[in-house]
């Protein structure tokens, strides 16, 4: 009986767009994909304008058993003119992303990307990028978001996020965010270079390096009333949202980007999130003028700080709190149709930071 021919293993040129710190992490997603692939072999191309670091890039590639090459260029220029299968971003810098994507549609490339935001009040997040070649409207989405986000970026890089005067928490949680990237490379790599549909989101998010959350954007002129804007970016979603999904929802306007964290219930469908003040500088020293709210609320209402004293110690309290106040009764019935989760927004004057 004759046997099947095994079809040989496709090399596949990856462009890498930006060769520091993010690129060198995720070297080991490169190696294992090689080693498990049946269908392809990557081999390295390494883009970066600082002197010598793309070729040092390429070097840690060749000892890992990549074929690896290097370009001392900027991203876009080689992007423009390199023969290359897909793209990967590992830069800390939004305007390289956006113009990079910008060149990604016109030759349309497949691509990937990977940026750790911190912003002014909240937690650290790992940003996730995957494009195939047929996404328009979601690389402009993406596009519209990375110049927005450029506005409000403060000079950053690794060694502010990471570095000796960065906070203990994100020295922390960068393993846990560089092993989310690894997973999701080895994930889309070969669906990406195959033409299959990607498995992840275009844009997602995640806080801890295990779940993510589908980012929907919205590009508007002005910032809305953040219940309206959840319902219009629902009733049009990028991706399917089943039922239990929690999933963000970015406002990209000219003065800054807002993201809203929300739920669509398990039980009825109906979507959950809760109104909180927009976190600038304005707001932050108004809020410092005035009393909290709860503390108004407490003081009205001592006996709520008896019957729940540990609670106010961790925050569950809030969310009965809200309820409570709802209905003026402290019963079950009060639970609001639209409850939020959270809300940040970036502005000039409440930058975030960002780091490859």
């Amino acid at each position: 009986m004759a046997k099947i021919p095994v079809r040989s293993r496709s090399r596949k040129r990856l462009l890498h767009s930006g060769a520091h710190r993010g690129a060198r992490e995720n070297l080991a997603a490169l190696t294992n994909f090689n080693q498990t692939s049946v269908a392809a072999v990557i081999d390295a191309v390494y883009v970066d304008p600082a002197p010598g670091r793309a070729e040092e890039t390429a070097e840690l590639a060749r000892r890992d058993g990549l074929i690896a090459d290097a370009i001392e260029a900027r991203a876009e220029d080689v992007l423009a003119a390199e023969e290359v299968d897909a793209n990967v971003f590992h830069v800390d810098n939004a305007v390289a992303l956006a113009n990079g994507l910008a060149v990604l549609g016109e030759r349309r490339l497949p691509s990937l990307g990977y940026l750790i935001l911190v912003p002014p009040v909240g937690r650290m997040m790992g940003l996730r990028l995957v494009l195939p070649p047929g996404e328009n409207e979601r690389r402009d989405e993406a596009r519209a978001f990375f110049r927005a986000l450029a506005k409000v970026t403060a000079r950053s890089g690794s060694r502010e996020v990471f570095g000796e005067s960065a906070r203990g928490s994100h020295q922390l949680m960068e393993p846990f965010l560089r092993r989310s990237f690894a997973r999701h490379t080895q994930d889309e790599l070969a669906r990406l270079t195959s033409g299959v549909v990607p498995e992840h989101a275009p844009i997602d998010v995640t806080y801890d390096g295990e779940t993510s959350l589908p980012m929907l954007i919205d590009v508007r002129d002005t910032f809305g009333e953040p219940g309206a804007v959840i319902e219009a970016v629902v009733r049009r979603p990028a991706v399917p949202l089943r039922r239990g999904t929690r999933f963000l929802v970015s406002e990209v306007t000219s003065g800054g980007v807002r993201l809203h964290e929300v739920k669509r219930r398990e039980v009825d469908g109906q979507i959950e999130s809760r109104a909180l003040a927009t976190i600038d500088e304005a707001s932050v020293l108004a809020r410092l003028r005035e009393p909290p709210a709860v503390a108004l609320m407490l003081a009205e209402r001592p006996e709520l700080a008896r019957e729940n004293a540990l609670d106010l110690l961790f925050g569950p309290l809030l969310r009965g709190l809200a309820r409570r106040a709802a209905d003026g009764s402290g019963g079950s019935g009060a639970a609001l149709a639209l409850e939020t989760l959270r809300s940040d927004t970036f502005t000039a004057t409440s930058p975030v930071l960002t780091s490859d």
